[in-house]
C-alpha cells in the first residue's frame, strides 16, 4: 500500500490531485537553504534520472515541495529490518518532521548539469491543466523527464539521510520511492538498508 503522503506527491506531480494542504488554502512556503540537503540531492539525481550522468542533459525539477501537516513516522509506511532501526529511526522521524512543512528549492545544486526549477503553476508543469508531455519536451528538449523531490530527513550527525524522489518521463513512464543515503569519506552515497517501503512504477 502506498502511504498517502507518497501517493499525494506522485499524483500532484502528475497533475491528478492537489495536495492536502493546497486544498485548505495556499501553504506557507519557506526557502530551502540546507546546504547538506543539496549535496544529498546531487548524489541522488544520477540514481533518479539515469540520463543525468551526461552533463548535456537538462534536469527539470519541481521547485515547490508541498508539505502535509498530518505526516508522521507511521504514515511513511517504512518497515525497517531490526538491525537498521536504531540507526535509521531518527532519520525517519526527522523526515516526517520536515514533510509537515512546505519548501521552495533554490538553485544551489552542486552539479554541472543545467538545472531548471519549475514553479508549480508554470505552463510546462504537470500541475497546469493544459500540461502535456509533448509540450514539456518541446520546451525542454534536452531534458529526459521531470523530477519531484521531498525535503531531506537527517540524523543528528548529518551523515545519514532519507529522501523521496519521483521521476516521470511519459504517460506510462515513471517511478518513485524512498532513498537512503549515507556520508562516507565526505561523499554521499546510497546506503544498504533492508526493509519494506512503497514504490510506485507507471
Amino acid at each position: 500500500m502506498i502511504p498517502r503522503i507518497v501517493l499525494a506527491t506522485i499524483l500532484a506531480a502528475l497533475g491528478i490531485l492537489q495536495s492536502p494542504q493546497a486544498s485548505k488554502g495556499k501553504p506557507t512556503i519557506t526557502p530551502y537553504e540546507d546546504k547538506d540537503a543539496y549535496e544529498v540531492y546531487a548524489a541522488l539525481l544520477p540514481h533518479v534520472d539515469p540520463w543525468s550522468s551526461s552533463i548535456e542533459t537538462q534536469i527539470v525539477i519541481q521547485r515547490e515541495i508541498t508539505g502535509w501537516d498530518e505526516c508522521t513516522r507511521d504514515s511513511l509506511e517504512i518497515k525497517l529490518g531490526r538491525k537498521y532501526r536504531k540507526v535509521w529511526e531518527p532519520v525517519l522521524e526527522d523526515y516526517a518532521r520536515m514533510c509537515r512543512s512546505s519548501w521552495q528549492l533554490l538553485p544551489r545544486f552542486p552539479i554541472k548539469n543545467p538545472i531548471v526549477l519549475l514553479p508549480e503553476q508554470d505552463e510546462s508543469t504537470a500541475a497546469n491543466k493544459e500540461w502535456s508531455w509533448d509540450a514539456f519536451y518541446a520546451k525542454y528538449p534536452k531534458a529526459r523527464g521531470y523530477v519531484s523531490l521531498s525535503a531531506v530527513g537527517f540524523n543528528a550527525k548529518k551523515d545519514k539521510a532519507l529522501v523521496h524522489a519521483w521521476f516521470g518521463c511519459g504517460l506510462l513512464c515513471g517511478r518513485g520511492t524512498y532513498h537512503f543515503l549515507e556520508k562516507k569519506n565526505g561523499k554521499w552515497q546510497p546506503a544498504e538498508v533492508k526493509g519494506e517501503w512503497p514504490m510506485m512504477v507507471s
